[in-house]
Parts: structure tokens; sequence; C-alpha cells
């Protein structure tokens, strides 16, 4: 008897819906699904939903509700599960990573050389410029996937890998001007440290230290400027209070003076 490749399911050991995601595609999925919850009642497979998956479930109940409207769409015309979010939140994590172990590298996309004669240098902007624009999509999901990351230093373990990056690049390449992240990249950095600070006892001070601890840990990587400063003038009236005060303590007291402190 033939044996199977290692790793592939024969018909009688899959479910039927893997068998139709390898057998059909996705229109003609879409399709048949049309068919059958146009045909069926679908409450008769609302349990079944719920044991197979509850997230599916959940989320295959509210499409079913806009779709009869009984309660209003979202915004943006689209709804998905807990494990589709994730998937998308992934993949542009996946290309974030992918950009930023290219960071370092003498022959890589950010050692740039004007001519053939002339030394290599590395090249901030383009790598800013690259890494907003996958922020660009993250900051759209980034407060529904929070809770399902569980991972409060995300942000500060991503700005942690490209500042020793662009650290293991040799001296004469000027890597010494280091990184300044863009507009979406900050806004997602400090996003992510407010979800992370805002349930304290004092969200203001926490979250204040957060941001502190990126500005004396890394030398080449920064934020934005004016994205930080309109971050910061956004926030509830009463963290803004808590922040301000602690700007007058301590050894940061000069930086509340410094017209290039942001």
């Amino acid at each position: 008897m033939k044996k199977g490749k290692r790793g592939e399911k024969s018909f009688s050991s899959s479910g039927i819906g893997e068998i139709l995601t390898q057998s059909l595609t996705m229109d003609q999925i879409a399709h048949l699904l049309d068919v059958v919850f146009a045909a069926e009642d679908t409450g008769r497979y609302s349990d079944g939903f719920k044991k197979a998956d509850p997230d599916m479930a959940k989320t295959v109940e509210r499409v079913l509700a806009m779709n009869s409207g009984e309660i209003p769409g979202p915004k943006s015309g689209r709804v998905a599960s807990n494990q589709r979010i994730l998937e998308h939140w992934n993949s542009l994590w996946e290309r974030w990573d992918t950009i930023v172990l290219d960071v370092g590298d003498e022959e890589g996309e950010y050692a740039v050389q004007d001519a053939h004669w002339e030394s290599p240098y590395f090249d901030g902007y383009a790598l800013a410029a690259d890494l907003d624009e996958i922020a660009a999509d993250m900051v759209g999901v980034i407060d529904g996937v929070y809770n399902l990351v569980k991972d409060p230093d995300l942000f500060q373990t991503a700005m942690e890998e490209i500042n020793s990056n662009i650290s293991s690049y040799p001296e004469w390449m000027g890597e010494e001007e280091g990184c300044r992240l863009g507009k979406n990249a900050t806004r997602c950095v400090l996003r992510w440290l407010w979800l992370a600070s805002h349930k304290d006892l004092h969200p203001g001070r926490t979250f204040l230290a957060k941001v502190y601890e990126l500005e004396d840990e890394f030398d080449m990587v920064d934020l934005d400027d004016d994205e930080s400063i309109a971050f910061f003038a956004k926030l509830p009236d009463a963290v803004c209070r808590e922040i301000y005060e602690c700007f007058g303590n301590g050894k940061r007291r000069e930086k509340r003076d410094d017209v290039y402190s942001k």
C-alpha cells in the first residue's frame, strides 16, 4: 500500500470545511455560503458554531445581524473575528521584522551609496518611511488588538531591535544620526504605551515614565517630535495635569524649559 506524503491528510481524515478551502476559490466559497445561509435557518447552527469556535460564532452572529438590519454596521463596513484581526496584525509584523532584520547589513537596503567611489552610509529616512507605511495599517487596529496580543512591551522591544541593529553598522557609515520614526510609527508606539498605562492608579505618571524610558535607553532611534506633542495634548485633562506636575520634579525639570525638548 502506498503511503501519502508526510503532512498531507486524506479526504477521510479531513473535515469537509478544510477540503472545500483546498478545492474552491475564495469567490466560490463566498457564493457557497450565500446559498447556504439563504436557504437554511441559521439559528439551528448556533450551538455548533459556539462549540467549534466561540470567536467565529460571535462574528458570524454579528455579520448576520448586520445583514438583516438588526444592528448597524461599523463605519469601515467590515467585521472581523479576533483571529482574523490577529492574522492581519501578524502579517504586518512579519513585514516590519523583515525590514528591521535588514538594518545593520553593510550591503543591505539601508546602506546607501550615492556613487561607486563614495563610502556607503546609513539612510535613516528611508528606514523610517518604510516602517511608517506599515504603521499606517497598524494604527487602525491597534486598540482592538492590544488585549489579544498581551504584550505591553511589544513596541519597546521593537525599538530596542532597531536601536541595536543601527548600532551594528560600522562607525564610518555615519550611523550616529540614527533614525527618527515617522508620525504613524510614533503614534503606534505611544498608543501602545498608553494602553499599557491608562488603567493604573496614576496613568499619567506611569505613561510618562514609559516614554522617558524609551528616551533614556535608545540613542539610535527616536519618536517624531510633532506627533509626540499632539498625542500628549489629546490625553484627558486630568492626565495632562498629572504629567505637567511630573515635569516640575527631579532631573526632568530642566527639560520642561528646554524649547528643543518635546
